[in-house]
């Protein structure tokens, strides 16, 4: 069975009081969180990869499965701006792997 990744995005304004080291032409602007999905069946491996939007730079990822506890393996490629999530579905349904990006505009 194919599947699809599926990516949502969040943006995050900076908040009052926040330092000032982490905002400005010298720091990151901009910080939003990417979030994509992927179903896997019983008994497949995949990997599901969410891209930083242009002139963003990947800051860090995290992967996980979105309703267990199985272990995933995460990776940045900071030439492409992407993030990736991979495990491997060893129970007897379809589950879902989820990776999350950040990315800013960093100066």
């Amino acid at each position: 069975m194919s599947s699809t990744a599926r990516c949502t995005r969040r943006s995050h304004e900076r908040a009052a009081g926040a330092s000032r080291s982490i905002v400005g032409s010298n720091g990151a602007n901009g910080l939003q969180h990417l979030e994509a999905t992927k179903d896997l069946s019983a008994g497949v491996g995949g990997a599901v990869v969410a891209v930083c939007p242009g002139g963003k730079k990947i800051l860090g990822v995290s992967g996980d499965w979105t309703a267990s506890v199985r272990p995933t393996a995460t990776s940045i490629n900071p030439n492409l701006n992407s993030g990736a999530a991979y495990g491997f579905n060893d129970t007897d349904g379809t589950k879902t792997l989820r990776v999350t990006a950040t990315c800013a505009l960093v100066g």
